[in-house]
C-alpha cells in the first residue's frame, strides 16, 4: 500500500515531470482537481483558476510567451509555466525577486497587447457593441496607453 502513489501525488508527478528520476506515465492534469470543501478549498480553486487564466493569456501571445524561456525564468518551453506569479509580499516582506519582476513585466505586456487588440477591434466594430476581448488583469498595475491628441473627438 505504501508503494502506491495517491491521486494527489500522481497529480504532482504530472506537474513536476518526474518522480524518482522517471518520466511521468500520465499526462499532466489540465482539469481542476477536487481539493475538498470549505473556505480554504475555495481559495485554492480560485488561485488555480487565476493561474490557468494567466497562463492562457500569456500563451495566446507567442512573442511574449517566448520570454518565459529567457533569463531569469529559463523555462525550457513557455508551456511549462503554470501561470503562478509569486505574491508581492510574503510575511510582511516585499518580494523583490528577479523571477517575480520578470513575470509581472510579462503580464503587463500581455495586458498592453490585449488593450491594443481591444482598441483595434473597437475601431473596426464600433457599431457592433462592446468588444468581447478579455478584461486586463488589474493585479499587475499597468496603465493603459494614453490616447493620442488626434484621437479625441
Amino acid at each position: 500500500m505504501r508503494d502506491e502513489p495517491n491521486p494527489r501525488q500522481q497529480a504532482l508527478d504530472g506537474l513536476t515531470g518526474e518522480r524518482f528520476g522517471q518520466l511521468p506515465t500520465t499526462p499532466p492534469i489540465s482539469e481542476p482537481v477536487n481539493v475538498g470543501t470549505g473556505p480554504s478549498a475555495m481559495l485554492v480553486a480560485q488561485a488555480r483558476e487565476a493561474n490557468r487564466q494567466r497562463r492562457a493569456r500569456v500563451l495566446a501571445h507567442p512573442d511574449i510567451a517566448q520570454r518565459l524561456t529567457q533569463s531569469p525564468l529559463n523555462f525550457t518551453t513557455p508551456q511549462q509555466w503554470t501561470g503562478y506569479v509569486p505574491p508581492e509580499q510574503h510575511g510582511g516582506v516585499r518580494n523583490d525577486s528577479h523571477r517575480r519582476a520578470a513575470l509581472v513585466a510579462i503580464m503587463r505586456d500581455v495586458g498592453a497587447a490585449e488593450l491594443a487588440e481591444a482598441a483595434a477591434a473597437a475601431r473596426h466594430d464600433s457599431d457592433d457593441g462592446p468588444s468581447s476581448a478579455p478584461a486586463p488583469d488589474p493585479e499587475f498595475g499597468y496603465d493603459p496607453p494614453e490616447p493620442d491628441e488626434g484621437d479625441a473627438q
